[in-house]
């Protein structure tokens, strides 16, 4: 990992610094020397530096004078092995504080892969020199502490284990006294018998003593009481205090005003709330002030942009062309206009053609021809019209026969049983010569025998399954309606066949006329 540049952006005393290190030349020591005086802040560098390889540590920051500390930022350009060059930033944040170069949060494996798994303790006794560490150094290597201590006192002595043994020694002495320790024997047993100490002396009450206490009570009590009246009287001399300082300045306030307004003439009286428009507006004149000041900026950095950049010759021959484009009409719309429509509207047109597309497959698979081309399968108009009218026909005659269905089972409802035989053949001739006058359904047969005919003609080119096609539905449904319609019509015409003959057998004075009119249509 190379350190290429490191940001200070809100740390310590800088704001917006950064410190550039030269790129290593070949055959030169890869080496920056960084120096300067006392507080130039070389080490406020090194310990940002150290905050975002390891994050900001808890607490109160040293660093967090000039910057709260949840505004602290650093930032740098590290060279990272198998990762190349990247830009990191560090907030002061207890979780997802490493940063890209867009702010956005990244893992931290990033850099502590880079670092080997190093802590930031480990990093500083490794890569920090100074007075402070030396002295600590000497110190742990004296006393055979830490991995260098222990071998190099290990080496000298040639004893392996007094480390460990040390260790284990002073283990044992802090867990019986430690300076400042809570947990350990001594002090717990010494909090107990400083408890058992005050529990003897609570419990040995004696007559003197309860006397003395009540006494103490009672003089306490008055001289609370005391305090407290003295306490209540200094507030209140504190308010009046208070209210006469806002007093005498506002009456120097109110003599410098008129003495100011001693030239002026007298005018009316301002009306209630005068004064809070007046500030208002003038808060409102100060706030416009600053808008202006920052529009005037932005007009300035815009005729910058303007200077900066040349006049294109070729700028005002394309305007002129896409002012023309902008005026061309189709069908009195704008032609940019019909464009930016048929864009938009391209994605629906899509999903319509799929839509069809998924439509004509199904039709194709219901008439057994699924790889046929849709051209060769399409109908001419007459011929759909035809099939329209033919299945209308058809709908409407199976209609029509369930509601003559239905006609007969209500009209046998309610006309009851057939009569008993009568004893001679009067009344079944009177009855039979009636019949016969309503009972010629030539002309309804016909119409009925040219309704299938031109039923039969148009279906003569369909399969034999077309009906069962027709039960599962077809996708014109235009067609599918025309059909229906003229069926329809073809029913109605046979159901008013019928109900006329009906009508004609229920007339007043035909007997039991009804009765045979229905057996002879069963």
């Amino acid at each position: 990992m190379r350190l290429n540049r490191l940001d200070l952006i809100r740390y310590g005393r800088f704001k917006d610094a950064e410190i550039v290190f030269p790129r290593p030349v070949e055959g030169v020591p890869d080496v920056t020397v960084i120096f300067g005086p006392n507080e130039a802040g070389k080490s406020t560098a090194y310990h940002a530096f150290l905050e975002l390889l390891f994050g900001f540590k808890g607490g109160a920051h040293p660093y967090a004078f000039k910057f709260e500390r949840s505004d602290l930022l650093v930032g740098a350009e590290l060279d990272l092995p198998g990762r190349g060059t990247m830009a990191l930033h560090r907030n002061s944040k207890r979780t997802q504080s490493l940063l890209d170069a867009q702010d956005r949060p990244i893992n931290e494996a990033i850099l502590s892969g880079a670092l080997h798994g190093l802590s930031r303790e480990t990093y500083e006794e490794r890569f920090s020199l100074n007075e402070k560490g030396l002295r600590e150094g000497g110190e742990r290597i004296a006393g055979a502490q830490g991995d260098l201590g222990q071998l190099l006192h290990a080496g000298l002595s040639g004893l392996t284990g007094m480390a460990q043994t040390l260790d284990a020694l002073a283990e044992r002495a802090d867990k019986f006294h430690k300076k400042r320790g809570r947990g350990n024997i001594l002090k717990t047993g010494s909090d107990r018998l400083k408890e058992i100490g005050r529990e003897l002396r609570a419990d040995r009450l004696t007559t003197e003593r309860e006397r003395t206490l009540r006494h103490d009570r009672d003089r306490a009590a008055a001289e609370f009481e005391g305090v407290d009246a003295e306490l209540r009287q200094t507030h209140q001399r504190q308010a009046a205090s208070k209210a006469a300082e806002v007093w005498y300045d506002r009456t120097e306030e109110i003599g410098q005003l008129t003495e100011a307004l001693v030239d002026f003439p007298e005018g009316p009286n301002l009306h209630p709330g005068a004064a809070e428009r007046v500030a208002g507006l003038v808060e409102k004149i100060a706030a416009q002030t600053i808008r202006i000041a920052e529009a005037e900026e932005e007009i300035d950095k815009q005729d910058q942009v303007v200077a900066d950049n040349p006049v294109d010759k070729l700028a005002q021959t394309l305007t002129a062309e896409l002012e023309r484009l902008d005026q061309l009409t189709i069908d009195g719309a704008s032609l940019m206009g019909r464009a930016n429509t048929a864009r938009a509207d391209l994605a629906r047109r899509r999903e319509d053609q799929e839509k069809l597309s998924r439509q004509i497959d199904a039709v194709l698979r219901l008439l057994q021809v699924p790889d046929a081309p849709a051209s060769t399968v399409a109908l001419e108009a007459g011929v759909l019209e035809d099939l329209a009218a033919a299945v209308q026909d058809f709908l409407t005659a199976s209609f029509s026969n369930d509601a003559a269905r239905e006609a007969a089972g209500a009209a046998r409802a309610q006309q009851g049983e057939a009569p008993a035989e009568p004893q001679d053949m009067t009344a079944l001739r009177a009855a039979f010569d009636l019949w016969k006058t309503v009972a010629d359904l030539t002309a309804f047969e016909t119409d009925q025998s040219q309704a299938l005919a031109r039923l039969t003609k148009v279906t003569a080119g369909l399969p034999a399954s077309w009906k069962e096609l027709i039960a599962e539905g077809l996708p014109a449904r235009e067609t599918l309606d025309e059909v229906g319609r003229n069926w329809m019509a073809l029913t109605a015409d046979l159901a008013s066949a019928r109900n006329d003959l009906d009508a004609r057998a229920a007339e007043p004075g035909r007997g039991a006329g009804p009765s045979l009119c229905a057996r002879g249509r069963a």
